[in-house]
């Protein structure tokens, strides 16, 4: 599809009050995304095309209401990203203001889906919610982790030889960083790091004495864990950096090859990360 047409389509959307209400109401997410965006046009000066009125904003918070609890989790990533985009391009106008109030909308209803399906929250979405709600005053309440955080809570030292094991006990370290910079006194309530503390020891006592006990997959689970360990607890950070520093030395071809996954983000190389990448062709099937 040519960028011209699908910039004239675009227009007429936005230019048609009609349309848009009927465009709004029933878009997929990608419609929502569209909706959102900003340096469309081809001058790149187009922003939130089909939000020109109170109504729309209105039709577009009760469209998302709706998709919420069908959305897959790139989908859901992906919409959070574009509300915070949204929210930094309108500081201190009406359309800010809107924006801050679909932001609200949005993380509650996600809220109460995770919280009634009773199950553990991706981290990878989670970053998304918490990352969205720090830009709204006042923040709101972090949805519910009890079950999250007792999925990950380890009840022993990592199994280095185990993938799972350890991919687990990283995702825990990365669940504490994020609610230390969230909430730091829920982090605080849920005890870490508590007895686990002792688990953490022992996977550094274990790293420190071999470095190359590690199977070659293994090393970006293990370099995500002391990465967050530094950070978490302050009395570990000079040993766990040392140790990170050697795993990369001796792993430095696995760890720089140009396809290796990054092993410093959230949720490691196992959770992907899109931010509101618009797909054309399903929102032309939208129209």
């Amino acid at each position: 599809m040519h960028p011209s047409w699908r910039d004239l389509v675009i227009d007429y959307l936005s230019s048609d009050e009609q349309a848009r209400a009927r465009f709004l109401c029933s878009c997929s997410v990608h419609g929502a995304l569209l909706a959102l965006s900003s340096a469309g046009g081809q001058s790149g000066q187009r922003q939130l095309p089909l939000l020109r009125s109170d109504a729309d904003w209105d039709a577009l918070t009760d469209r998302v209401y709706d998709l919420a609890p069908e959305l897959e989790e790139a989908e859901m990533i992906g919409l959070l990203d574009a509300l915070g985009v949204a929210i930094d391009k309108l500081p201190m106008t009406p359309g800010g203001s809107e924006a801050d109030a679909l932001a609200g909308a949005v993380l509650s209803r996600l809220a109460v889906i995770w919280e009634a399906a009773r199950a553990p929250i991706g981290l990878a979405p989670l970053e998304a919610w918490l990352t969205l709600a720090k830009q709204l005053s006042p923040r709101p309440a972090p949805p519910a982790i009890a079950v999250t955080w007792a999925e990950l809570l380890p009840v022993s030292a990592p199994d280095l030889s185990d993938r799972t094991s350890l991919e687990r006990f990283a995702d825990w370290l990365t669940l504490a960083e994020l609610l230390l910079g969230y909430d730091p006194i829920l982090l605080e309530e849920l005890g870490f790091p508590g007895r686990s503390q002792q688990h953490t020891d022992s996977f550094l006592n274990a790293l420190e004495q071999d470095v190359r006990c590690l199977p070659t997959r293994d090393i970006d689970q293990a370099i995500r864990a002391l990465a967050r360990m530094s950070t978490l607890i302050r009395s570990y950070a000079k040993r766990a950096d040392s140790v990170r520093h050697r795993l990369r030395l001796e792993n430095a071809e696995y760890i720089y090859a140009p396809t290796g996954p990054d092993p410093t983000t959230v949720g490691g190389p196992t959770i992907p990360r899109q931010t509101g990448r618009l797909d054309v062709q399903r929102v032309l099937k939208d129209l």
